[in-house]
Formats: structure tokens, sequence, C-alpha cells
């Protein structure tokens, strides 16, 4: 049978209330059982107490007056004394037998009720010895029925001490059945929800349920409508307006059905030319005769947003959007948001028109980037080489009386900024320069980067000599003030050549630029080699010397595969025990034309030209194998180039020159030059104690001549210096011998040997083995000779000049 909501609800309700009446009643039962109990402990065992100290207070004055009698009667003479204690005695015993008479009856226990009895016999006794025996014995008798009340109290007391201990158990133990009883409560009370909630949730779940699906539109939820409560009455109407629904829905959707000929058909039409639209990647407008817009496409709204009057991509009428008339064909239109579009406007013979829109903005920017990257160098931003000419060729083809000029540049210095900061320290230099060249020039003349360290300008029209000498006078200045660069200061220089068009009748302007930048770098070699940091102008001698500069570098390239170099030895000679020490190897070239050619011309072309690495390998080995074949204590210096140390296997070399030719390493002497210290490359600190851990002995060059310093002398493994000859040939003038003497206390103090080069003349070998030179070199002791006259030397040497002390 059905249960209503209402029923269920009050059924719950009477159950709690029923169970808070049990809980209630329980509660006050325990508290009558503990208050009974206590009031029987107060009828009872207080009231015997309270009668049991009345009747004790009734024996201390009975005492008390039985004392004062006898001290009274003691001082009367013995004839008159006349006691009269039993009269004492006869008023106060019934008071205290009526006390204990009460005490008696309330007491708790047998032994409360047993001690009342005692004391009640006890009274009686001592009214006979009062009788019998006098004064005397009834006060033994008085001592004896204190003691006894004494303990009788003590009876009473700890009964009702017993008492309270059961009050207390009983009040605790009343609270926690109370606090059971209320737990219970508790538990039924929730019980009693839980039942009721599962009574009644699961039906008002169901019927929310499908409302819900009612009003998201699923029709098809079936809805149980079991039972007559409210509930399952909902649940019924749920499903009637549910299948209305349906059968409403279903009478629109076969009305539908019967509409959809035509207007399916019309929309697949227009769904395909909507999608053939959507996929065009040109935007498309088509406008009506009245010059409304008719039709567009995706493209055409993401190009230019949704029509004014919101109508989307596909809308076959659209009104009220206007129209930009065009002139038939194709045009760039230049957008406020810097867009380019291409627009291809066609006329339609309704009247109407149609406009294609292309955005071509990323592709002009390609364009002009590809361009840019073709004819401007990247890092500075200027022009490269193949743009740089054709500004050239058309200032020549501008030029009236006077042609233009060209400088070309080159940084002195810029490839020792790259090989000891880095190139990211060499890029922004470059960058650097790049905008002093343009800070210096006209806003007519063109500042180009030919590639790497080279730049070249032009001044078009330039109005004589003096012009450009000044335009290039500034530059030189411009460059030469330190640069600041990521923290670092920076310091180079430039060489400029500069040359002047001349060209001949009849030559293209092509031709005509290739002379002009030609003739420019010709100059630019003259002012390089003549100390750089200057500037020289093109004269045709300079091409001649350019020419045979190039034919000695081909025949450089081929020298040392046709056995044209040669080693020569000069003697270093000790200047404490006198005779040979060291050879200098030095090296010579026997060109088969010109003859002999000085290292002075040969040895910075082949350092140049990266020559020097294949040709000192040659050296060092060459030397070591000589070497070899001398006496012990003769050792070999061999010069080592800074380029050389630009190859992180040189420490290798060095050991397959002492491995192949069997040279002990200690015999072994490598010079470097002071432009090596400047380098401060790791890799050439890493290289120098490489070798030196070989034991070969590192000396330093023509010290005193360059960047020579405490710091590196420090930092540096050195093992000798070398007093470069300039300050020997002359060590009469003050300066110089000052210098001298510094060197030697320098060497003294770093415990280096102190090499003397350059002594010619027997006054400056006395001067230099006084100021305490170690070894000394010079044609006074000998020239540089062939390896076969080295044996000789040494004997004639040792013969001719045993001490030079």
């Amino acid at each position: 049978m059905a249960v209503s909501l209402r029923a269920k609800f009050f059924t719950a309700c009477l159950l709690m209330a029923f169970t808070t009446g049990l809980l209630g009643a329980y509660a006050q039962w325990t508290q009558r059982g503990i208050g009974a109990f206590a009031t029987r402990t107060y009828d009872q065992t207080f009231i015997a107490m309270g009668n049991l100290r009345s009747a004790q207070n009734g024996l201390l004055k009975l005492r008390a007056s039985l004392e004062r009698e006898e001290v009274r009667m003691r001082d009367r003479p013995a004839a008159m004394r006349s006691p009269n204690e039993s009269l004492v005695l006869a008023a106060a015993l019934p008071s205290m037998l009526a006390h204990l008479s009460v005490a008696h009856e309330r007491g708790v226990s047998a032994a409360a009720r047993a001690s009342a009895d005692r004391l009640r016999d006890r009274l009686l006794t001592l009214r006979d010895i009062l009788r019998q025996r006098g004064t005397p014995a009834m006060f033994q008798a008085l001592d004896t029925l204190e003691s006894d009340f004494d303990g009788a109290v003590e009876i009473h007391a700890a009964d009702a001490s017993r008492d309270r201990r059961e009050i207390e158990r009983l009040t605790e133990a009343s609270n926690r059945q109370t606090l059971i009883a209320v737990g219970l409560s508790a538990f039924a009370a929730i019980l009693i929800s839980y039942l009721l909630a599962r009574a009644v949730l699961p039906p008002i779940r169901t019927a929310v349920s499908a409302a819900r699906a009612i009003s998201s539109g699923r029709l098809d939820t079936e809805i149980q409508t079991r039972g007559r409560d409210e509930v399952a009455v909902l649940l019924r109407a749920l499903a009637r307006m549910q299948a209305s629904l349906v059968e409403k829905i279903g009478h629109i959707n076969r009305l539908a059905a019967a509409a959809t000929g035509q207007a399916e058909l019309l929309r697949l039409q227009n769904g395909r030319f909507e999608g053939a639209l959507d996929n065009m990647i040109q935007g498309l407008s088509m406008f009506d005769a009245n010059g409304r817009l008719a039709v567009y496409n995706r493209r055409f709204e993401e190009m230019f947003g949704p029509p004014v009057d919101g109508a989307r991509p596909g809308s076959l009428v659209v009104s009220g959007v206007p129209a930009v008339h065009v002139v038939p064909g194709t045009h760039n239109l230049e957008m406020p948001d810097g867009r380019v579009i291409a627009l291809s406007h066609q006329p339609m013979a309704d009247g109407g028109w149609v406009d294609t829109f292309e955005d071509v903005t990323e592709r002009l920017h390609a364009e002009a980037s590809l361009e840019r990257m073709a004819r401007y160098d990247g890092l500075t931003k200027l022009p490269n080489r193949t743009f740089f000419r054709e500004r050239l060729e058309e200032a020549l083809d501008k030029a009236r009386e006077r042609g233009p000029v060209v400088l070309c540049l080159d940084l002195d210095g810029f490839k020792a900024v790259n090989d000891t900061l880095g190139h990211m320290i060499g890029d922004d230099l470059l960058r650097v320069v790049a905008q002093r060249l343009l800070d210096c020039v006209r806003a007519t003349d063109v500042v180009g980067r030919l590639g790497g360290d080279e730049f070249a300008i032009i001044q078009a029209e330039a109005g004589g000599a003096a012009e450009s000498e000044g335009l290039a006078k500034r530059i030189i200045e411009a460059l030469s003030t330190v640069f600041e660069i990521e923290h670092f200061q920076v310091a180079i220089s430039v060489s400029i050549g500069i040359a002047r068009e001349d060209g001949a009748p009849g030559e293209t302007l092509a031709e005509r630029a290739t002379a002009l930048l030609k003739n420019a770098d010709v100059a630019l070699y003259r002012a390089k080699v003549e100390g750089r940091s200057t500037f020289r102008f093109f004269a045709a001698e300079m091409d001649r010397k350019l020419q045979i500069r190039r034919l000695l570098e081909l025949d450089l390239r081929t020298a040392l595969e046709k056995g044209q170099f040669e080693l020569v030895f000069q003697p270093l000679v000790d200047a404490g025990r006198g005779g040979v020490c060291c050879f200098e190897a030095l090296l010579r070239w026997n060109h088969p034309v010109r003859g002999v050619v000085s290292p002075d011309e040969f040895i910075p072309l082949a350092e140049e030209t990266g020559l020097i690495k294949a040709i000192g390998r040659w050296v060092l080995q060459s030397a070591c194998t000589e070497a070899a074949a001398w006496p012990d204590a003769v050792s070999v210096a061999v010069n080592l180039s800074p380029v050389q140390f630009n190859n992180p296997f040189l420490a290798a070399e060095v050991v397959r020159a002492l491995d192949v030719s069997g040279l002990d390493p200690r015999r072994l002497e490598l010079e470097i030059t002071e432009s090596v210290l400047i380098m401060e490359d790791a890799l050439v600190l890493t290289t120098l104690h490489q070798i030196r851990d070989l034991g070969v002995r590192i000396a330093l060059d023509d010290f005193g001549t360059g960047y020579s310093s405490l710091s590196y002398l420090r930092r540096f493994p050195f093992d000798k210096i070398k007093i470069d000859r300039s300050f020997v040939s002359d060590l009469a003038a003050e300066d110089n011998i000052a210098i001298v003497r510094a060197i030697m206390g320098l060497g003294q103090a770093l415990k280096m040997s102190v090499v003397a080069e350059g002594v010619e003349t027997v006054e400056q070998q006395a001067v230099l083995v006084g100021e305490g030179c170690t070894e000394l070199q010079g044609y006074y002791f000998s020239a540089p000779c062939a390896a076969g006259h080295v044996h000789g030397l040494i004997d004639r040497l040792r013969t001719v000049l045993p001490r030079c002390a």
C-alpha cells in the first residue's frame, strides 16, 4: 500500500518525539534514585551523628559539673562534705539517653547501632558506680565512656563517608548512562532521517531528471509512474506532457518534411556555391547594378571585416555595403593599416561588377627583403660589393667634368680584435665603424662594405685632391679614437687608398668601375706597406710594384717545394765561460732569378698569405736535424711567427721535430716576438706551457721595442730575454745604457738569461759584459754561416776567444 509523503514525515517526527520522551524519562528516573539515596543519607547518618554529638556534649558538661563539685567538697571539712554526684548525674542522664536512643534508631550500619547501645549501657553503669563506689571510680568510668563516645563518632563518620562515595558513584554512573542514552537517541534520529530520505528522495530525483530531460529536448526518456503519492502524481503529469510534446514535434517534422523539396535543392546549390567561394584564396565581392553588395566570401570578410549590416559569408542578397568604383583591371591598394591589396576589377553584363582581392603584403615584403639581402650587407646595413659597383657605375654615368673618387679602406688590427675578443665583439666593432664612416661623409657620398674589414666610399663629383684628402684625414681621426665595445676598449686604425676616375674613351661603365676599384686597392696596399694608419693616392708606379709583389707571392708558394730555402746559423757566445753556447737558425730564400731575397721582404708576405705555417714547420724540423749533429753543449734557437700560434697543434709539431731528429729538448730554444704577447689568447699561453713542459726553453726576442710589460713576463713562461739591437748599437747614449741596465736588473730579478743582439765592436762587448749580460750575439763574433761551417766556427771561437770577460 502506497504511503503519502505527509504520512512519512509525520511518522518520522512521531518516532523522534517518542525517542526524546524515553530519554527524558530515563534521565528523571536515574536522578530520582540518586536524590532518594542522598535524602536517606541525611535523614539517618547525619541525624544519628548529630544526636550522638549532643549526648557527647552532655557527657562533657556532666564531667565538668562533677569536677566543680569535687573541688568544692574538697575545701570543706570532712564532717561537712556531702557528695552530690548522684544528683548531678540524675539530672543529665535522661537527656543523654534520649539522644542515644535516636542515634540507635537512625544508625545506618549495625556497628553504628551497636555503638549507641554500648554507650547507653555505659551510662547506666555510671549511675550504679556513683551509688556504690563514689567519686574516684566515677571519673575512671567517665574516661571510659568518653573513649566509647569517640569510637561511636568515628563509626558514624565512616558510614557518612561511605554514603557520600556511593552517591558520587551513582551520580557518575547516571551521567555515563545519560550520555549513552543521548548517543542512542541521536543515532535513532539519524537512522530515522536516513530512512526518511531513502523513502522520499528517489522519487523526487526521478521527477527532477524527467523534467530536465524534457527541458533539454530529450523526449525519449522512460518515466516510471508507480505509486499513488504526490511524487507519483507529478511523474504521471510529466509523462503526459512528454507524450504530448513528442506528438506535436512529430507533427511539425512531418509538415517540414513535406515542404523540403525545392528548398533542400536550393540549399544544396547554395551550399556548393558558398563552398566554392569560401575555398578561394582571394577575397571576392559581387555588386549589383545599384552598387549594393550582393555576394562575398569568407576571405573577403577576413581581409576587410564583416559588412556593416552584419551579413554572413555566402549571403546572396546583401544591401547597404558601399562599393569602390575603379577602372577595370588590376590595381594595388594601400590600406590604412599598412597592408597592400591587389584588386582585380571586372564589370558584369547586367551592370554590376566583380572584385577579387589578394593580400600581397607579405610577398612584397619578401621581395623587398630579398632585394635588401642581395644589395645590402646584413651586418652593417651598408651597400654590399654588388650594389656598391652599381652605385659606382651610376656615378660614372652621371659624371660630367670631374669623375667620382673612390676610397678603399682596410682596418688595421681588426684581425687581432677578432682573434682575442671573439667574433661577436668584432661584429659590433664593424657596426660602429660603419656609423662613424657615415658621420664623416656627405649625404651625396656612398659608403659600402666590400667584405671582411674592407670598406669603400664613393665621392660623387669631388672638388679635387684636397677634398678627398680632407675626407681621408677625418676618417683616420674618427677611427683612431678608442671604441667602447661591450665594456672593452678597442683600438684600431685604418689605411686608405684613393683613386680618381680617368677612364679611357670607349671603355664600358663596368670596365671603368673595375679599373677605378683596382686603382684604389693598389693605393690601399701602398698605404699599408708604408706604415698603415695613413692614406695614399693612386699612381701608375704603384701598379707596377703591386704586380712585382704578386709575382713574388706566386714564387713563394712553390719555393718550399722546389727546395729554394736554406738555413744559416749565427752563434751566441757565453759571456761567462766563453765559447759558443747556441746558434740561431735564420731562414734564407735563394730565388733562381732574383737571387737572395731578404727575409724582411718575404717573411711578412708569407705571414699574410698563411704560407708561414708550412715554412715554419720545415725550419723547425731542419734546425733540429742539424743541431743533433753538434756537440751536446751547443743548442739551437728557432724563431716562431705569431701566425704559427693560431695552429692548435704547434706543440705536437715541436714534439715530432724532436722525435724525428733525436735532439734533446733541452738543446732547443724557441724565440717569439712581442707581437705574440698582445694576442693574450688562452691557446697561446697553453701552447707555450706545453712546449716548456717538454724541456724546451722559451726566449722573448727584440725585448723593449713593442708591447713588453712586467705582467707579460710574469704570465708567460720565458727563460730568456733578448735585448734588441737598436739599444746595443748606440750604448754611448745615456738613455740606451739606462734601458740596458734596467733589462739586466729585470732579468736577474726574474732569473732569466739576458742576450744582447747586434754586438759589432769590442767596446760594446766590454760594456755589455760589465753590465751582467749572459750571452752575446752579433757580427763582432760571426756573420750567419751555412750549416757546413758550424763545427769549424765552434772550434775557431773557442781558440780565438776563450773568454769574453
